[in-house]
């Protein structure tokens, strides 16, 4: 339980807690296509270092115990010491998760257990590490006694394939069989000391809560990189960035002041007509001087505060390559988000209702569109799939796309399904457009699935897509090839 005296400090720590959340969420899905960048690596230790540090002051065992444990396995990673597979980066993700779940827990109130099995299985991964400079030390002091010492610095299995392809006569059996045993005993579960690097204590968090941002051409000093930073930079920089974090019941209660304020106005500019439709004179001119004047500021304050509900899109956007990830490897697909238009802004509320429609249309066309690699190989198409998520203004208008390079609708057997369920009739199928029969799948129930499944089939997703965004007057099209 959070006391009343820390409820503050705590509240500070729940933002910081989801930014670090999000930056590591995004860095691992980083480094499964580029595994060897160390300063992603680092960043992401970094910021569940932060997360352990903050949760042990407020005294948050579960947290803190789950941000432990992972973080020395991703010390170990920076070290070199285990190798990044997409089975290890799913344990670091549960990780992510059950803080995330554990920090709305804390919120509430409940009482959070330290999840045992996910740390065991977090320690096993991190004991099973063997240091590779002990393995080095060990392989060149083989070399050296066998008289190999030519061979030192080079990769075990090179070394391997070396000696054996030597004549049976000059073929060393006995280093041969040292040299695997080395290999095999690399595979198995070893407890390995603890080498992590001190690192600086926690930064303090912002006191304040996160609401509206404000771009500034500032930037915060960049820490001491201790590595030369490869090519790509991690994707997790917003020290560009000055914010101003303000309780958004706040926002509300300027949004109300200023809808009143423009209720008068528009009051004084009617009363003001009357005046200078009845007199004419000097004072009435100064009069719409003054009334012109104060009409615009009125306006431009109505906008600016609008404006501080506005944001972008990308913090939406950015929930969606984690989706995408966890199912193509839940349904055996190899699929790429591309994300466009992230700097879009949105009103807040907006934004968030349409997290919920974009999840259905991106598991569909994860789950519907995109096929398996071997069947897009059949088909001339590349193996990975690619879902595109883009955002864009056309006039006063902003735009949500939810595209795919998959096999589409098969607009035949929509009408099937309706036909079958007697959504339409006969007579009405015969006359409806291709458009028309698209339009059929955001009806309630409706699905082209065989069977359900754990993705699909419930026929529940597009109701709620068109539903969500009937509700903010927003309108919907679907095309398909």
């Amino acid at each position: 339980m959070i006391s009343d005296e820390m409820r503050d400090i705590f509240n500070e720590f729940v933002i910081e807690a989801e930014e670090n959340l999000q930056k590591i969420e995004e860095n691992l899905l980083e480094l499964e296509k580029d595994p060897k960048n160390e300063e992603i690596l680092n960043a992401t230790f970094r910021a569940m270092h932060t997360l352990k540090g903050g949760a042990g002051f407020l005294g948050l065992e579960a947290i803190v115990e789950t941000a432990h444990a992972a973080e020395d396995v991703l010390g170990k990673l920076r070290n070199g010491e285990l190798q990044l597979t997409p089975e290890l980066n799913d344990l670091i993700l549960e990780a992510v998760d059950f803080i995330r779940s554990a920090l709305a827990k804390y919120e509430a109130g409940e009482e959070v257990q330290v999840p045992e099995d996910l740390v065991a299985r977090l320690r096993k991964l991190e004991e099973s590490a063997v240091s590779k400079q002990e393995e080095e030390a060990t392989v060149d002091e083989l070399l050296e006694r066998y008289g190999f010492g030519h061979l030192k610095g080079k990769p075990i299995e090179e070394i391997l394939e070396e000696l054996i392809l030597l004549p049976p006569d000059e073929r060393p059996a006995d280093l041969i069989d040292q040299l695997d045993k080395l290999i095999a005993v690399s595979e198995t579960p070893q407890p390995a000391e603890e080498e992590k690097a001190e690192e600086p204590p926690p930064e303090p968090a912002e006191k304040s809560i996160e609401v509206a941002e404000e771009q500034t051409e500032k930037e915060v000093p960049r820490e001491k990189e201790e590595k030369k930073p490869p090519e790509r930079k991690a994707p997790v920089s917003q020290e560009g960035e000055k914010v101003l974090r303000i309780d958004v019941r706040k926002i509300e209660d300027l949004m109300n002041l200023v809808g009143e304020l423009v209720l008068e106005r528009n009051r004084l500019l009617r009363v003001f007509q009357k005046l200078y439709e009845e007199y004419q004179s000097k004072t009435i001119d100064e009069f719409e001087t003054v009334m012109s004047s104060l009409d615009r500021i009125v306006g431009d304050l109505q906008l600016a505060v609008m404006k501080t509900r506005m944001q972008p899109v990308k913090r939406l956007f950015q929930k969606f390559p984690r989706v995408v990830r966890d199912l193509a490897r839940m349904l055996g697909k190899e699929v790429e988000l591309v994300l466009e238009g992230e700097d879009a802004e949105m009103d807040k509320t907006v934004l968030e209702k349409l997290e919920e429609p974009l999840i259905h249309l991106i598991r569909n066309a994860v789950d519907h569109g995109i096929e398996p690699p071997e069947e897009r190989t059949r088909m001339g198409k590349p193996p990975k799939g690619t879902v595109k998520l883009s955002a864009y203004y056309h006039g006063d208008r902003i735009f949500i796309e939810v595209a795919d390079d998959g096999r589409g609708i098969d607009v035949e057997k929509v009408k099937k399904k309706a036909l079958e369920r007697g959504l339409i009739t006969p007579d009405r199928a015969e006359k409806m457009t291709d458009k028309d029969i698209l339009f059929l799948i955001f009806h309630p129930g409706f699905s082209t699935a065989e069977g359900v499944s754990q993705v699909s089939g419930r026929g529940v997703g597009m109701d709620v897509v068109m539903n969500t965004v009937s509700a903010f007057r927003g309108t919907i099209d679907i095309e398909t090839e």
